[in-house]
């Protein structure tokens, strides 16, 4: 569904930015 996906995007977005604080922090 198109709810679905949102989640899925929203749930990347989200990992990318912590992935790009780890980052910044080491």
């Amino acid at each position: 569904t198109e709810e679905c996906m949102n989640d899925l995007i929203n749930n990347h977005k989200l990992y990318a930015q912590q992935r790009r604080t780890i980052k910044t922090d080491k």
